[in-house]
Parts: C-alpha cells; structure tokens; sequence
C-alpha cells in the first residue's frame, strides 16, 4: 500500500507533498481544489465567505481551572473556525451592557463579581450555523441539569459558574462580537480543512 502525507494551504503555491510514494491522483486532486478556491477568492465568493459568526467567552470558572485548553480543543475538533481570539478584562460597564436583561436580579453583582475575577477570553467562532452548533456543544444553563457530552454538561456544575457564555442568536452574535472585538480583530481565512469538514453545496 502506498501512503502519502499531505499538508494543503489553499493555494497552489503553497501546495506541498511529502511521501514515500507519491500518490499523483490524490496530489491532482489536492492541486484541483486549491486551483478552485484561488479562483473563487479572486472572484470575491471563495467558499465559507458566507458562514455564520458566534460569540463565546470563556469566563473566570474555566481559567481559574485550567480549562481553557479543553474547551478550545472541543470548538476545533468540532470543525469551527477561531476567527478572533483575545484575553481581557471585563468590568462593571461592560457587563451592564452584555447582561442588560439580568441588571435588575438579585443575583447580577454576583455575577459581576464573577465575571471579573479574573481576565476572559473571549473567541469568535466562524461556521456553518455557527450560533446553533455552540449552543448544542455547551448544553444547558445550569451546568447540574446539562447532558453529559456537552462543555457544561462535562465541565461544570453550576448555574452562574457554568464555564462559557454563548451567544444565543445570529442577530445578538453580531452585535456582541462588536462589543467585544474591533473590526480588525476578526479574520477571514481558509483553514486547509474546509474541503475536509463540508461537501461543497454547504459551502
């Protein structure tokens, strides 16, 4: 049997084989593909121009725990896109404006004070039907009554310390990735796996 080892960049130049045997239908094919996207990106429609967005911050529960790892590694394996990724410190003012709905509980200066214990890190997240996916990947509210498989579910056991916020719309997404990051703080790419993780009329 002959094996190949592949490490594909979406362009052609930046196309490069390493193997033992080389496989040339795969490497056409490789070759192919990248041909396509360069010329879909020139034409302005490259494929996953038109994914959804997400926002999710990982709050003070998951750093403090040495989760930020774990949590990160479930988003990619899953196949979403780290479109920006920061580290910052959240305040009272901030938090008023992200929590505006919860301002009047009785709860919310516990929930300010666990919000800023420490830095976020706050990460938006590019996919298809993005805002759906990371909600079913972080289960339920109260992390006691999330399934098992879920970030919350797994992670956590509390319903204020419950590992992530994540956005709960694609129309609240956008307006809270313009919150937390300036416009160049979000990037556009091409991982090298797209092809891998959609067929092409998903794209």
């Amino acid at each position: 049997m002959r094996t190949s080892i592949v490490l594909y960049c979406g362009m052609p130049r930046a196309l490069t084989c390493i193997s033992h045997y080389l496989n040339t239908d795969f490497f056409v094919f490789c070759s192919k593909m990248a041909n396509f996207e360069s010329k879909s990106k020139k034409k302005g429609t490259f494929p996953g121009s038109n994914m959804e967005q997400t926002l999710v911050i990982l709050k003070p529960s998951t750093i403090r725990r040495f989760l930020v790892g774990d949590v990160l590694t479930r988003f990619q394996h899953k196949g979403l896109i780290i479109s920006g990724i920061k580290m910052m410190q959240l305040d009272e003012t901030i938090l008023r404006e992200h929590y505006a709905h919860l301002v009047d509980r009785p709860f919310f200066p516990d929930l300010v004070e666990s919000m800023t214990a420490t830095p976020v890190i706050v990460v938006c997240l590019k996919g298809k039907d993005a805002v759906a996916v990371v909600r079913a990947m972080t289960g339920s509210t109260n992390s006691r009554n999330a399934a098992p498989g879920t970030i919350r579910g797994d992670f956590g056991m509390s319903g204020q310390e419950n590992i992530v916020h994540a956005s709960d719309s694609p129309e609240n997404a956008a307006v809270e990735i313009k919150r937390f990051f300036h416009p160049d703080e979000i990037f556009d790419y091409l991982p090298c796996a797209l092809r891998l993780l959609y067929a092409p009329d998903e794209l």
